[in-house]
C-alpha cells in the first residue's frame, strides 16, 4: 500500500475541511480504520470455522451458518467504510479542478489570478462540499440499518436455532467469541453514530455561517440605501446647489412640479454679469442669487444647469458592495448629466427642476471631477483641505472612515503649499492618486469583501515588481489588520501600507548604487531611517 498517497489525501481533505470535518476524518481513521485493520478482522476471522451446530447433517451447518450471517460484518464494515470516504474526494477534485484552471487562466492573462484561494468555499466548491457531507451521512446511515435489519438488531447471541433443510429438526448452532464480537459491533455502531452527527453539525454550521452572510450582506445593502436616499444625496451636488436650496427654497404649493399651458415659462433675460452673481430669471417666488465660490486663482461665471432631484436607481452595485457615489475612494458613477459645460435651457420636461447656479472656472490642469469634490469637501470654504475634511470625506467600502495615518500622509504628499493643508492642485493630483491605488486595489480583492487578504497582498505587490515571500505579506496584513476586526487590510491600509513600502524602497536604492541588493549600514543610519519612517 502506498502510504504516502494516502498520507497526501488525508492531508488534502483535512486542508479544505472546517473544525467538525476534521473531528470526522479523525473518528474514521483512528476509531474505525484502525480498529477495523488491528483488531476486528482477526475476531471474525474464525467465525465459519467456529460456528458449530449439533447436528452430523451434511449442509446443515453452511445452511445455518449463511442464514445467520449474510454478509460477514468485517466486508460490510469495508463497503461502509469505502463508501463513506470517497464522497471527500468530490471536494479534493473540485479544488484541483480549480487549480489547474486558475493556471491556464494566469498563463492566458499575463499573471492575473481566476481564484484568490481555490480551496475557499465559496460558489460550487461550498455546494460539492455540502452535497458530500450529505452523501457520507447518508451512507453511513444506510449501511447502519442494512446491519440492524440484517441481524435483527446489534446483539450477537450465544446460541441460535435453525430449523432450515437439510436439518432433520430444530438444531442448535453456536457462534464463536460472542461477547467480543458484540462489544466491536456496538464500538463501530457508535463511531458510525458519531461520524454522522458530525457531518449534521458541519451542515448545520455551514448553512448558518451562509445565511449569516446574506443577512449581513442584505442588512448592509439596506443601510447602504438609507444612507444613499437620506445623507448622501446632497454630497451628489454640487455646493451651489445645496446652498441655493438652504437659503432659497422653492415654494411648492402641492402639485407636481411640471409646467402646463397656465403656467408662466421660465425664462432668462440675459446673462447680467453683476461681479460674482446673477440675477435669477423671472419666476414666481424668492429672488435666486447664486453663492460666492472661493478658491485659489478662479474665475467665476454663469451656467444654467438641470440637475436631476434624486439619484438614479441602481447607481450603486449593489451586489458587489460598491457605495453609493457621494464619497471618495469608492465607486464613482458618471455624473457628467449632473453638471453641464455650458447654459441650457429647457422649455419641455417633465422631471428635474431648473435652478440657476455658480460654478467656477476650472484652473488648469485640474479634472472636472476633482474640481467638484474639492469644493463639496471644503466645508469652510476656505479654498482648502485639511485633514479633518479630508477625513469625513474618504470611507472604506464598510463605511469605517480612513484612519489617521493614512489621511496625514496623503496631506504630506500632497500639500504644495506647505502649509498642512491641500489647495485645488494637491487634491486633483490626490484625486489621480486615489483613482490608481482604488483601481488596483478592486482589481485584487477577488471576493468583493472590501479587504486583501495576505494571498491577495502577494500577489499585488509581486504585480508593482516586489520580489518579497508570502510569509512577509502575510505579516504586513496581520500587523495592519484593525485590532479585534476582520483579518485583511482595507483601502486605506492598503494605501498606506504599498506607500511606505515604495518609499522605504526609494531610500534603499539611494543606497545600493551598485543594483545588488544588498547594502551595509552603520547604527546611526539605521536609525535616521527608522525614524524618518516613523515621522
Amino acid at each position: 500500500m502506498n502510504w504516502s498517497a494516502l498520507e497526501a489525501l488525508i492531508s488534502g481533505v483535512n486542508k479544505y475541511s472546517t473544525v467538525f470535518g476534521r473531528v470526522w476524518l479523525s473518528v474514521v481513521f483512528v476509531f474505525r480504520v484502525m480498529v477495523y485493520v488491528v483488531a476486528a478482522q482477526r475476531v471474525w476471522g474464525d467465525e465459519n470455522k467456529d460456528f458449530v451446530c449439533n447436528t452430523a447433517q451434511p449442509g446443515c451447518t453452511n445452511v445455518c451458518y449463511d442464514h445467520f450471517f449474510p454478509i460477514s460484518h468485517i466486508r460490510l464494515w469495508a463497503l461502509q467504510l469505502i463508501f463513506v470516504t470517497c464522497p471527500s474526494l468530490m471536494v479534493v477534485g473540485h479544488v484541483k479542478y480549480r487549480e489547474k484552471k486558475d493556471v491556464q487562466f494566469t498563463n492566458s492573462h499575463k499573471g492575473t489570478h481566476l481564484y484568490a484561494n481555490p480551496g475557499k468555499k465559496r460558489g460550487g466548491l461550498w455546494w460539492t462540499y455540502v452535497v458530500s457531507l450529505i452523501f457520507k451521512a447518508g451512507f453511513d446511515t444506510g449501511f447502519l440499518c442494512i446491519l440492524y435489519y440484517v441481524y435483527e438488531g446489534y446483539d450477537m447471541p450465544r446460541l441460535s436455532k435453525c430449523s432450515l433443510e437439510p436439518c432433520p429438526n430444530t438444531v442448535d448452532c453456536y457462534i464463536s467469541r460472542p461477547t467480543e464480537k458484540k462489544i466491536f459491533t456496538i464500538f463501530m455502531v457508535v463511531s458510525s453514530a458519531v461520524c454522522i452527527l458530525m457531518c449534521i453539525c458541519e451542515m448545520v454550521y455551514l448553512i448558518c455561517k451562509r445565511v449569516q452572510k446574506l443577512i449581513k450582506k442584505k442588512h448592509e445593502a439596506n443601510k447602504r440605501m438609507f444612507v444613499e436616499n437620506h445623507e448622501l444625496t446632497p454630497l451628489a451636488k454640487p455646493r451651489a446647489i445645496q446652498e441655493e436650496a438652504t437659503h432659497h427654497p422653492v415654494p411648492h404649493t402641492g402639485g407636481p412640479a411640471v409646467p402646463t399651458g397656465d403656467t408662466p415659462q421660465p425664462h432668462m433675460e440675459g446673462p447680467h454679469m453683476e461681479g460674482p452673481h446673477m440675477e435669477g430669471p423671472h419666476m414666481e417666488g424668492p429672488h435666486m442669487e447664486g453663492p460666492h465660490m472661493e478658491g485659489p486663482h478662479v474665475n467665476q461665471q454663469l451656467l444654467m444647469v438641470a440637475m436631476v432631484p434624486q439619484l438614479k436607481e441602481g447607481s450603486m452595485d449593489r451586489d458587489k458592495g460598491v457605495p453609493p457615489p457621494g464619497i471618495m475612494g469608492v465607486t464613482v458613477d458618471n455624473r457628467k448629466e449632473d453638471i453641464m459645460d455650458s447654459m441650457l435651457l429647457q422649455q419641455d420636461y417633465t422631471a428635474g427642476v431648473m435652478t440657476l447656479v455658480i460654478l467656477s472656472n476650472i484652473p488648469p490642469g485640474v479634472g472636472q471631477e476633482a474640481f467638484q469634490w474639492f469644493h463639496t469637501v471644503d466645508t469652510d470654504r476656505s479654498g482648502f483641505i485639511n485633514l479633518k475634511e479630508l477625513k469625513q470625506a474618504l470611507v472604506n467600502s464598510n463605511w469605517s472612515a480612513f484612519n489617521d495615518e493614512t489621511c496625514l500622509m496623503m496631506i504630506n504628499m500632497f500639500d504644495k503649499t506647505r502649509t498642512g493643508r491641500m489647495d485645488i492642485f494637491g487634491f486633483s493630483a490626490l484625486w489621480e492618486f486615489m483613482q490608481r491605488w482604488r483601481g488596483l486595489f478592486q482589481q485584487f480583492d477577488r471576493d468583493r469583501s472590501g479587504f486583501i487578504s495576505g494571498t491577495e497582498l502577494h500577489q499585488a505587490l509581486a504585480q508593482m515588481g516586489y520580489n518579497l515571500s508570502p510569509q512577509f505579506s502575510e505579516t504586513l496584513v496581520r500587523r495592519f489588520t484593525v485590532q479585534g476586526g476582520r483579518p485583511g487590510i482595507q483601502l486605506d491600509r492598503f494605501i498606506q501600507v504599498c506607500t511606505q513600502l515604495q518609499s522605504m524602497t526609494q531610500a534603499f536604492r539611494e543606497k545600493d548604487t551598485g543594483m545588488t541588493g544588498h547594502i551595509r549600514l552603520n547604527y546611526e543610519d539605521f536609525i535616521s531611517g527608522a525614524i524618518t519612517r516613523l515621522m
